[in-house]
């Protein structure tokens, strides 16, 4: 039964989306443990770090990215971003500036996280990265 369930939502996430997209249809439903957030350091200048952040979806043993996106976070000067994908804007999300992605994903990181399980992910990774620098 469970394999059914998450085979449902697998099937909703990869069936759901047009180009007229509410904020709300924006994002699949999020199922806790199909969903991974993955993040890496990209730079450090005076107080600002630029972090990649990568959302996983996982299947039976499958993993795809679904999503990816570059974010400043702390004292960073804002650089106008080169984005060409209207789709994902270059957006600010609770204090962190996200870079939208030039790739064509069908969702952007910024809108995944307006779920408060995904944020909870992106966080902890997030201070993970950090933390791990600061050492």
């Amino acid at each position: 039964m469970k394999k059914l369930v998450y085979c449902f939502f697998a099937m909703l996430l990869i069936s759901c989306g047009s180009a007229a997209q509410t904020q709300q249809e924006k994002r699949p439903v999020i199922v806790d443990g199909l969903f991974s957030v993955q993040s890496d350091m990209i730079s450090v200048d005076n107080g600002c770090y630029t972090i990649n952040v990568r959302v996983y979806l996982t299947h039976e043993g499958q993993t795809l990215l679904i999503a990816n996106s570059n974010v400043q976070i702390g004292d960073c000067p804002r650089r106008l971003g080169n984005n060409e994908n209207p789709n994902c804007p270059d957006k600010e999300f609770k204090k962190d500036y996200f870079y939208g992605s030039k790739d064509k994903y069908k969702y952007c990181v910024v809108d995944l996280l307006e779920d408060e399980v995904m944020y909870a992910k992106y966080v902890i990774e997030k201070n993970r990265v950090i933390n791990s620098f600061k050492k």
